[in-house]
């Protein structure tokens, strides 16, 4: 349990500052972020940031999408910099002077915003699993992350994969999307023609 006295009897301070407390302090104001919601119990959130509007992440390139979901991951110091610059488009200098709870409402926006991509991508481009394909050693390809899809479409559309990171988040989601439904209806299609039409003895 917290002791709400400790919790709300904090200084404001920096998010630089923030960085250079000891670890016992920190969780201190950490414990403040996640007493920040409304009244559906959601964290509260703002999508400005050192008078900032963030970007809109399906208009960022395949790539810095990717970035922002690595340097999430990371949860370092730099990482926090680099997010922040990326959705908020800031300056590192700023980013730093930046008092803590600007920064908490910031980062509670862009966890929101990064949870919401992700389950969309989850919830649009899951698919049954193939026995065939996991039997030949499908699972090998994972470590490779994201570049199998920009082989793929780099190759369609005569591109190099890094061209194709470059492209919008967007458009390289929507490609990806039509792969998955073109690879749905291929299959029923063909168990359609080898089992022949619905009906027939």
């Amino acid at each position: 349990m917290f002791d709400n006295d400790k919790i709300f009897n904090l200084n404001k301070i920096s998010l630089k500052q923030f960085f250079e407390l000891d670890e016992n302090l920190a969780l201190r104001y950490l414990a403040v972020q996640s007493l920040m919601k409304d009244k559906n119990g959601d964290l509260k959130s703002k999508n400005v940031f050192c008078k900032r509007k963030s970007v809109k992440l399906g208009e960022l390139s395949f790539g810095k999408v990717s970035e922002l979901k690595r340097l999430i991951q990371e949860d370092t110091h730099y990482s926090v910099i680099g997010v922040l610059q990326t959705v908020f488009r800031v300056k590192e200098n700023e980013a730093l002077n930046a008092d803590i709870i600007s920064f908490f409402y910031a980062a509670n926006h862009i966890s929101k915003e990064v949870l919401s991509l992700i389950k969309k991508e989850y919830n649009a481009l899951k698919h049954e699993q193939d026995p065939d394909l996991e039997m030949a050693g499908i699972k090998k390809l994972s470590i490779f992350g994201e570049l199998s899809t920009l082989i793929g479409i780099a190759e369609r559309y005569g591109n190099t994969p890094m061209e194709v990171e470059d492209w919008k988040y967007n458009m390289v989601f929507s490609l990806m999307l039509h792969d998955k439904v073109t690879k749905e209806i291929q299959k029923n299609y063909n168990e359609i023609k080898s089992n022949g039409p619905k009906g027939m003895v």
